[in-house]
């Protein structure tokens, strides 16, 4: 087993590679399929200093709250920007907002990023050296200050439950 181990330090991290590599050449055959199982092996060690220790899940209901507050978001927030594109212009307002973080674990910091990027409507510009503040680009921010209230409310509050910081 520990030769196995040995071989194949990150089990996960190569499975997911090689199945990636697959699905991006979108062929399954010998050549291909010799290229994914090297991919999988070898980009995981090479790349293993780079990893940085991950924040254990101390909530598992502040994770769940999390993600459907999250999926809600998205799914509102595509009907808002589809309307916003496809109305008249007059109706953007965009804005850049610094939101003041009560963390400033990078895990933490890195999810909150992660949310509001992927969420339609906001991007995550920039993260303060320190990780005390998060610039936020808006799309419609009429009113700055309540934007940052809402990422601060619906995301880091359960970000903070979630890991524990």
């Amino acid at each position: 087993m520990n030769s196995l181990r040995w071989l194949v330090p990150f089990p996960g991290s190569s499975l997911m590679l090689a199945v990636f590599w697959l699905l991006l050449v979108n062929r399954v055959e010998l050549p291909h399929l010799a290229l994914a199982v090297a991919v999988g092996l070898l980009v995981p060690p090479l790349t293993a200093r780079l990893r940085q220790a991950r924040r254990p899940l101390r909530r598992l209901d502040a994770a769940l709250s999390l993600s459907a507050v999250f999926l809600y978001d998205m799914l509102v927030a595509n009907v808002v920007v589809a309307g916003l594109v496809l109305g008249p212009r007059r109706r953007i307002v965009p804005a850049l907002i610094r939101v003041r973080l009560d963390m400033n674990d990078p895990t933490a910091v890195a999810l909150l990023a992660g949310i509001v990027t992927l969420t339609p409507g906001t991007v995550s510009v920039e993260v303060s050296a320190e990780r005390r503040t998060l610039l936020v680009h808006a799309l419609r921010a009429p009113d700055p200050t309540g934007v940052a209230a809402q990422i601060k409310r619906r995301y880091e509050t359960r970000i903070k439950e979630m890991l524990a910081c």
